[in-house]
């Protein structure tokens, strides 16, 4: 059973939603900065030092809900992101798209400073813990989303 205690723990931070208008190439660059959260040790995954230390920052890799893309994590940092369409594998093209994230990611806090310049389409006052309980109390029994599809080379 799902207890507000564990939703509330799911948060350690207590963010709200912001909608920026973001380009494909903003996408793309973000994404880079999720890919760089794993390293290769002996040709598995792990996570990046860079996220362990001088202290943990899981909080700072973001799982991205209506694309489909992939990461290889045998290339370099800063060019990983190998596949990047909708999730129905059409391109992304030329426009402009709307991307829900926290307000401490709508800082460019964390890595993400591109997301700093975007335009702020709009911006949420309830915490995500209020919001994740709404949802689960609206919607129970919550099914499996199927709304990304997330690959890593290795």
């Amino acid at each position: 059973p799902v207890t507000m205690r564990g939703v509330t723990a799911a948060y350690l931070f207590a963010n709200t939603l912001v909608v920026l208008e973001v380009t494909g190439e903003v996408l793309r660059q973000t994404m880079e900065r999720c890919a760089a959260y794993f390293t290769l040790v002996d040709g598995q995954p792990q996570i990046s030092q860079e996220f362990l230390l001088p202290k943990v920052e899981h909080y700072n890799y973001d799982f991205y809900a209506g694309l489909a893309y992939t990461f290889d994590l045998r290339r370099p940092v800063g060019s990983r992101v190998v596949q990047l369409t909708k999730l129905d594998g059409s391109p992304l093209g030329d426009g402009t798209f709307r991307l829900c994230t926290s307000n401490y990611r709508a800082t460019g806090t964390g890595g993400y400073e591109i997301l700093r310049k975007c335009p702020v389409l709009w911006r949420g006052g309830v915490e995500m813990p209020d919001l994740t309980a709404r949802y689960i109390q609206m919607h129970s029994p919550v099914s499996a989303l199927k709304n990304a599809d997330m690959r890593a080379i290795w």
